[in-house]
């Protein structure tokens, strides 16, 4: 519905509609949104296009923000991702350091050994 009050023409039908699937007007209990629509729709209707055109301007506003969001929370996850990944090669690294420091003192004393053998 956010992308709805962007594209349609004004209507008591598509009024009824922003009314009910506003973003705004989500909060309230359904005892206020039944008055407020009561209210709207006895208005005439220079009255009903400029409540249409709120709620489709907030409409659109909302989904312009909720797709930042999205932006944003998704290059942020990628973010993210890049630093675990490089926080992981790094482990992996140090790790590999270590096998082959390991693998280097057992040469190292297999060495040794065969020294003293002899």
């Amino acid at each position: 519905m956010a992308q709805a009050g962007q594209n349609m023409q004004f209507s008591k039908e598509n009024l009824i509609a922003l009314i009910n699937e506003s973003e705004a007007l989500k909060m309230l209990p359904g005892v206020l949104k039944d008055k407020l629509m009561t209210s709207v729709l006895a208005q005439g209707e220079a009255k009903q296009v400029k409540v249409f055109n709120t709620l489709a301007e907030e409409q659109r506003k909302f989904a312009e923000a909720e797709q930042e969001y999205m932006e944003k929370s998704a290059k942020a996850y990628q973010d993210y991702l890049s630093e675990l990944k490089q926080a992981s090669n790094s482990i992996v690294r140090n790790l590999n350091k270590k096998v082959e420091e390991i693998a280097t003192k057992k040469d190292d004393q297999k060495a040794e050994d065969l020294l003293k053998d002899m």
